[in-house]
């Protein structure tokens, strides 16, 4: 199957890890994962996006996908990447699976070399080379780690609830400029 590759300035990416009752998460996601919608104020915000799209993309009802992805920390290295960053970078390849089928929006997300690093506490916030699964059903993610996870962290912990997987048209719900 085809290989999509996904680039992620790491710098960009926030959540809160607070194990135990406490969920973690991003408490912004501009209502792509939950209901806050409008910008961030605490989170720093990317360039202003061009011009609208010629046409609105929406999600199949249900898909797998693997992929590549980049983990790169310095913010002038951005994509396209052809074929690697010109920085230092992690690469970590992973799958994807989404479904829309009963009403119910699920989705898993699997990172086999590196976890995606959005945790800043902790042994998570310090490092990220473990796999690792999100796991989003019933309106609550769920983190769940891997054998080679390092020592401390829990094979598994809420990371949001609310917390939901991307609708089909979450395109529409991103900003036309960081002033919306």
């Amino acid at each position: 199957s085809p290989t999509m590759r996904v680039s992620l300035l790491v710098p960009t990416v926030w959540a809160y890890p607070r194990f135990g009752k406490q969920p973690i998460g991003p408490p912004c996601t501009v209502g792509a994962h939950n209901a806050a919608t409008g910008s961030c104020p605490t989170m720093p915000q990317p360039p202003t996006p061009g011009p609208p799209p010629s046409r609105n993309h929406m999600w199949a009802p249900a898909y797998t996908m693997d992929w590549e992805f980049f983990f790169v920390p310095e913010q002038a290295d951005a994509p396209p990447y052809l074929p690697v960053p010109r920085t230092k970078y992690n690469r970590t390849t992973g799958s994807t699976w989404y479904s829309t089928a009963g009403g119910q929006t699920r989705m898993r997300e699997t990172y086999h070399q590196y976890c995606i690093p959005v945790f800043t506490e902790g042994v998570m916030g310090q490092r990220n080379d473990f796999s690792c699964d999100f796991i989003n059903v019933n309106n609550v993610s769920h983190v769940v780690m891997h054998e080679d996870r390092p020592e401390g962290v829990p094979e598994c912990c809420v990371i949001g609830d609310p917390f939901h997987p991307p609708p089909r048209d979450v395109f529409k719900l991103f900003p036309r400029s960081w002033s919306e």
